[in-house]
């Protein structure tokens, strides 16, 4: 379990590359956070199809 822990902290870490999850978010239009969160993971994950 600790070796799938490790793996979702990399996963986040990877996230977190994008700056505007990292500081502090001011917009209060509803739902953006969640297209901001949407549009990180794809961004990680289009990263990492790259990287294989």
């Amino acid at each position: 379990i600790s070796s799938l822990r490790v793996e979702v902290e990399h996963h986040i870490g990877g996230i977190k590359r994008c700056q505007i999850l990292v500081q502090k978010f001011r917009n209060r239009v509803e739902g953006f956070v969640d297209d901001v969160m949407e549009t990180a993971c794809g961004l990680h994950n289009y990263r990492l199809e790259l990287r294989n």
